[in-house]
This record gives structure tokens, sequence and C-alpha cells, in this order.
């Protein structure tokens, strides 16, 4: 029997549910606060998975923006087995670069909110 690639695709959708994703921790590798350029930092997400199998990513990349400008970005080239009806939690390494990071941060804020001492981090003045 053939079906047309349309009625396959209605079958997968109605098959494979999305899982959903939260921020569980974040680790930072060194102290931020003196840190020059990129700062390395653990996301620890939990992943839940609805469906009644296990999920397999072979590999993602990723990246956050504000605007225009990304703020950071990472990759993870390990297989994660994301285990059926439940939830996993998986470790995702991101570069945030501080310098845009600030630069948007003090858009938001308003203007002389944050301050950059010479390399010495970033102050939050109230």
């Amino acid at each position: 029997m053939c079906l047309p690639v349309s009625s396959c695709r209605y079958l997968l959708k109605e098959a494979f549910q999305a899982p959903k994703v939260r921020v569980v921790d974040i680790g930072i590798a060194g102290n931020p606060f003196v840190a020059r350029g990129p700062i390395e930092v653990v996301l620890h997400l939990a992943v839940n998975n609805p469906n009644s199998y296990a999920l397999t990513v072979a590999s993602v990349a990723y990246s956050a923006a504000v605007g225009t400008r990304r703020v950071a970005d990472g990759e993870r080239t390990e297989e994660i087995r994301i285990e059926p009806s439940g939830e996993t939690v998986v470790k995702v390494p991101v570069r945030l670069q501080t310098d845009v990071f600030v630069a948007a941060l003090r858009r938001k804020l308003g203007a002389d909110v944050i301050r950059t001492r010479r390399g010495h981090g970033y102050i939050i003045d109230a």
C-alpha cells in the first residue's frame, strides 16, 4: 500500500511529542568576576520526554542572542540518550560572551548601571 508523504507526516506528528526542557542548575568554570573574554558555563537541563520511547541526540549546537548580537553559544558532540516517559538531566557547555552580554544588559537596564573596571570584572552599581 502506498501512502502520500503528507499522510505519513501527520502520523509522525501524532506519534511524536516534543520534549520539554528547563534549566535546573548553572555551573561556572573559574571566577566570572576576574575573567577576561568568554566565560565557560555548564547548563544542567532537565529534559522531560513524554514519549514512550527513548530519544537519541547524536549532536546539538545552540546559541542565544539578544537582538541581533549573539551572547552565548555551544555545541555538544557526544551522543545523548533521553529516557522515555520521564526526565533526564543533560549537561551542556556554553560559552558566554561577557562583553556582549554586559552591553545588552546595560541597554536593557539603562546606561551607567553596569560599569567595567580595568580587567577586574563587572560591578553592578545600585
